[in-house]
């Protein structure tokens, strides 16, 4: 489904929540979700998709077993749209974003998603009950992704402490053009389009510029919330073949290598929820 305010569209799934395109005055500034042929497979590739509840392989062996990236990118969720003072939003969710004024309403879509370990067939998968619920605000020239990660609703679950590591995994369409970053080091980092950057990754940072060769908008990215709170976080670049016309950004909450672990960030059962966001705007 399409969605549109003004000179903002953008495309969410009912799977996942996922965001399928996102355009700034029909300039498609994220790469636009296909099946791309790659190492002769077909890949989907595209759009932006929440990694949940992890980011990555699952690096250490547990008493459950995650797939790449989580497993909420791939389930039903319920979307909803429709508008409401930004206030409002921050008092039922105490989840604020910088920038965006309370006094004003916000156009924002939807998704919903519960996992009740105790109606899966094999609780060992995921032991660990809990809702995620990702808001899309319309913004002037882009959006805010906010997703808040609670404990299940269902007063009878016990609650426990949930291994979380979520990420957000935009597709900056590129064009197969150079990409420069702005805010990631001292100086602006820059690849060029016949280089393979996988899994770089640089210590969390915002906002950061994208300057995108020979294409006259600058995409600014800020990120906050678990983001700006676990010690870990980090930005992860990704491309996954030379020329290839996207280029990830990729914020993450926490390392992957201690998901799971005693190492690593949970959703604690004094904590009713956590929330994480990222803003993206063109300038």
């Amino acid at each position: 489904m399409i969605y549109t305010n003004k000179s903002v569209s953008i495309g969410v799934d009912s799977i996942g929540g996922n965001i399928t395109s996102f355009q700034v005055d029909g300039d498609h500034i994220f790469f636009p979700q296909q099946a791309l042929k790659e190492n002769n497979e077909l890949k989907i590739r595209g759009g932006s998709h929440i990694c949940f509840p992890n980011f990555g392989s699952q690096k250490n062996p547990q008493d459950f077993k995650v797939q790449k990236h989580g497993f909420l990118r791939e389930r039903p969720v319920q979307i909803s749209y429709g508008s409401s003072m930004y206030a409002a939003y921050v008092k039922d969710n105490f989840c604020r974003i910088d920038g965006m004024d309370t006094d004003e309403s916000y156009k924002f879509i939807l998704s919903h998603y519960e996992y009740n370990a105790n109606e899966r067939d094999f609780p060992k998968f995921f032991p660990f009950s809990f809702s995620l619920d990702s808001t899309l605000f319309f913004l002037e020239k882009g959006f805010a992704q906010v997703i808040k990660i609670s404990h299940s609703g269902n007063k009878d679950v016990a609650r426990k402490s949930i291994p979380i590591n979520p990420a957000f995994h935009p597709y900056i369409n590129t064009r197969m053009s150079r990409v420069a970053i702005d805010g990631l080091e001292k100086e602006r980092i820059g690849f060029w389009n016949d280089s393979s950057v996988d899994g770089l990754s640089y210590p969390m940072a915002s906002p950061i510029t994208i300057i995108r060769e020979k294409m006259d908008r600058k995409i600014k990215m800020q990120f906050g919330g678990l983001f700006a709170e676990v010690p870990d976080a980090r930005i992860v670049l990704w491309r996954n073949y030379n020329n290839s016309p996207y280029f990830c950004i990729e914020p993450v909450a926490g390392n992957s290598h201690k998901f799971g672990t005693e190492y690593g960030h949970f959703l604690r059962p004094d904590q009713d929820s956590v929330c994480a966001w990222m803003k993206v705007e063109v300038e």
